[in-house]
């Protein structure tokens, strides 16, 4: 959670807010804000958890509030999921972890990496998002691991 505070800090959000996984549509845009964390038109639109804007990614947040719209993403689960990052769950005989794993620069997808868990279950979320999977299979690659694929 702490690339998720950085990254707040960055878009000028209200810290508690996003902690309290308060759902609001998105502020104005500050002009200081790096062009990965710049909002897309439907976060201005949409009420949702501003932990998703934390996210350095354009196309999967657009992807996010499409599934919000469509009825088709269980908000709460994914928040939950976000809130676990980096947990280790025991799941099918083995310690995995949650969510989102940030291993460097929080405003840089590179620094990102999507778990085996979140993919399974919000992999829908992935469309257009093949650097967001190249990151991920990077560090996965570093551990020895076999690549994610959708």
């Amino acid at each position: 959670m702490e690339a998720v505070a950085i990254n707040a800090r960055t878009l000028h959000l209200d810290e508690a807010a996003v902690r309290q996984g308060e759902r609001m549509r998105t502020p104005g845009q500050r002009a200081s804000v790096p062009i990965a964390l710049g909002p897309v038109p439907l976060q201005h639109q949409i009420s949702h958890d501003l932990l998703y804007d934390t996210i350095p990614h354009p196309r999967i947040r657009q992807n996010i509030m499409a599934a919000i719209i469509s009825g088709r993403l269980d908000q709460a689960a994914l928040s939950s999921c976000i809130r676990a990052s980096g947990a280790l769950v025991f799941w099918q005989g083995t310690w995995q972890r949650r969510g989102l794993v940030v291993w460097g620069d929080a405003s840089c997808i590179s620094s990102w990496e999507l778990t085996e868990g979140f993919v399974r279950t919000f992999g829908f979320l992935l469309e257009g998002c093949d650097d967001f999977l190249a990151a991920t299979n990077t560090w996965r690659a570093m551990r020895g691991e076999a690549p994610i694929t959708l």
